[in-house]
């Protein structure tokens, strides 16, 4: 399930917006932003990325926050986090074939994930951020983290959210 941010006056732009996903010409991204978990739904976001990025000249980049406690310091090095971060964006670019496409890994140290891939976004000129997430199979409840409401409520570029 895909849900799209969109503009405030919905009727006329929620069908603007979904037309650039139902055009036969597809409109292509020249920036999208992936917010990487480390779960099997990485797949999916990635996915949806290379097929709405323009391959030649636009660029993915791949982000994963490392979220400090209030106790640590922001800027101290924390070995077991930072190593299983970057074995998550590493794992990422080489399980779902990325070659041919032009990317960046960003792997941040923040209090909070949601501004800091809001300001990733922003720092990088994104047009558009995908974060995903499990559905709770269990319990079928659908439960957005405070990441997940963040982004959608601050992004000032498109956010597409899937739920996997």
């Amino acid at each position: 399930m895909i849900f799209f941010r969109l503009l405030y006056s919905w009727p006329y732009n929620f069908f603007k917006k979904l037309n650039i996903f139902l055009d036969k010409k597809q409109t292509k991204f020249q920036s999208i932003l992936i917010a990487l978990s480390g779960n099997s739904n990485d797949y999916k976001s990635v996915q949806i990325a290379k097929n709405l990025i323009e391959k030649k000249s636009g660029t993915l980049t791949f982000v994963h926050v490392l979220e400090i406690d209030l106790k640590t310091p922001l800027d101290a090095e924390i070995n077991e986090q930072t190593i299983h971060g970057d074995k998550i964006l590493s794992s990422t670019l080489k399980k779902y074939n990325i070659e041919g496409y032009n990317y960046k890994s960003v792997l941040l140290q923040a209090r909070d994930a949601g501004p800091a891939i809001i300001s990733e976004a922003s720092n990088q000129s994104a047009e558009a951020i995908i974060i995903s997430k499990n559905k709770n199979h269990e319990q079928n409840i659908f439960n957005l983290s405070k990441t997940t409401k963040y982004i959608l409520s601050n992004s000032e570029c498109n956010v597409l959210f899937i739920q996997t």
